[in-house]
């Protein structure tokens, strides 16, 4: 799923891509891909090879979130929590109809004394003086900190490459406007001697469990659909490697979302302040109920 930005303006929904349903088994997605795959293979597309491979790129990004239980439960969280702001994504078919040629580009017409082009001098690009770089970290780094060693390679001025390690110290802590790790003078040489900085954006991996809405961290709880009817006392794992328990006696919806103030990420502009924890709960229904479990269900409500 899909990472996990702290929420997009606009997702995909990958079940969509697939024409699946959300609660469809791992075989029904792997035949819906099998099929697609087939259909959208830019070999068997060469009139529109580039168009094709966007989409093709698409249906494998899909499957791949999909066919994995647990990026496909990150990626129903943040459907879900998608959804509850913006409304439902509208589907879209294009995925599953047949891709169509290109339209032929028109042949240019003879002239038989063209106009002398003007010769221009491009000018000579300038290196930036500063580069910026995605930083991949998990959750828990982003949590309680961490030094990345990291391989680069620098370009001096006479030509020569020399690959080199150099250390980031990250702090522990997060803001939703984003993290940025500002490493001077580890680029390139630029004119006059002086080295270009590094920029390290620092972007969350997917996480099984976590991921971030915002300033918050988000949990999901999968729950039975006894637990969800009459209540239940489940443990909530931590990033700090606590664990506390969640009750309750009432009936939990699927999608329900709870707060917990002071229980989230650590601020990293307040000291000691930490954000709120997210409880996302997702109700795992029964693929099939027996004529008991139907008549008993009819009894009670």
């Amino acid at each position: 799923m899909n990472g996990y930005n702290p929420f997009p303006t606009k997702i995909v929904d990958f079940y969509d891509v697939l024409g699946v349903g959300r609660y469809d088994s791992q075989d029904k997605i792997k035949k819906a891909y099998r099929t697609l795959a087939k259909t959208w293979h830019p070999d068997k597309n060469p009139d529109c090879k580039k168009e094709i491979e966007i989409t093709f790129t698409l249906i494998k990004e899909a499957y791949e979130q999909l066919s994995d239980p647990s990026l496909r439960a990150c990626f129903d969280q943040e459907l879900n929590i998608y959804e509850r702001k913006y409304g439902r994504i509208k589907p879209n078919k294009s995925y599953r109809e047949k891709p169509k040629p290109a339209e032929p580009k028109p042949t240019p017409q003879f002239n038989p004394k063209p106009a002398a082009p003007e010769e221009k001098v491009s000018p000579v690009p300038q290196k930036p003086t500063a580069v910026t770089r995605k930083l991949h970290l998990t959750i828990e780094e982003i949590y309680h900190g961490t030094t990345k060693k990291l391989y680069i390679t620098r370009t001096f001025l006479d030509g020569r490459q020399t690959k080199e390690i150099i250390e980031v110290l990250v702090a522990g802590g997060w803001e939703k406007s984003g993290r940025s790790i500002t490493v001077k003078s580890a680029g390139d040489q630029l004119p006059g001697g002086k080295f270009q900085d590094i920029i390290f954006e620092i972007e969350p991996k997917p996480h099984e469990v976590f991921f971030l809405e915002g300033n918050d961290l988000v949990v999901q709880v999968n729950l039975s659909l006894l637990e969800s009817l009459c209540g239940f006392r489940k443990p909530i794992p931590h990033l700090s490697g606590s664990v506390f328990y969640y009750d309750t006696d009432k009936c939990t919806a699927n999608g329900f979302m709870d707060r917990i103030p002071g229980y989230g990420m650590p601020s990293l502009t307040k000291s000691s302040h930490f954000y709120d924890l997210l409880v996302c709960f997702r109700v795992n229904l029964p693929e099939k109920l027996t004529p008991e479990q139907i008549s008993c269900l009819h009894s009670v409500f």
